[in-house]
């Protein structure tokens, strides 16, 4: 009978869980013009594109733990929540500062500089980069660019113009001189050393 009783009120728990609104809202320290930004739910796998600095709400299947997080290029986001959420604690505010970070500012402005950009945390120049500078003009920079999609995407945009930049000039001779391979360029260089 307890057994039966145990498994009853287990199935009915399963079964009559009731889904939470939650409130996600903005609040902007900084001045800077807003475009775009990633708000991740961890534990349903869910990305929702944000256009617009404004409050907005979702539904989450059940009270509980779950994490969030905001990701916008050009800002450092806070997102404060409760460790549990539920039909009374149900409020995300998600805090955007603007990021100080030096590499950030080279990494939106790619047209101005002439260098691969290479995943990792630490800027070492071998000596086989030094000659690839002088013979081509073009460097590296070392960057954590998997940290969120918008650092990745630029890192790859720029490694894609120092790549057609360089073809352009020298054909695809300067590709054998290339110390490593840069970030995202692993299919175009695999392909164009097949056909040489």
């Amino acid at each position: 009978m307890r057994i039966s009783i145990l498994a009853f009120l287990l199935f009915s728990s399963i079964t009559f869980a009731n889904p939470i609104t939650v409130k996600v809202s903005f609040d902007t320290k900084t001045a800077i013009q807003f475009s775009e930004g990633v708000f991740k739910i961890k534990e349903t796998n869910e990305e929702l594109i944000i256009s617009k600095l404004e409050d907005f709400e979702i539904t989450l299947p059940e009270k509980g733990k779950y994490e969030f997080s905001f990701v916008s290029e050009g800002f450092t986001a806070y997102t404060i929540y409760p460790v549990r959420m539920n039909a009374r604690k149900n409020t995300i505010i998600i805090r955007l500062e603007e990021t100080h970070f030096q590499k950030k500012e080279v990494a939106s402005k790619p047209e101005t500089v002439n260098h691969f950009i290479f995943n990792g945390f630490t800027n070492d120049i071998s000596d086989a980069w030094k000659v690839f500078y002088d013979k081509y003009g073009v460097s590296k920079i070392t960057e954590n660019c998997v940290v969120d999609p918008f650092s990745y995407r630029k890192a790859v945009e720029q490694n894609q113009k120092m790549y057609n930049q360089l073809t352009q000039k020298f054909g695809k001779d300067w590709i054998e001189d290339l110390p490593e391979i840069p970030f995202g360029l692993r299919d175009l260089i695999s392909e164009a050393k097949s056909k040489n």
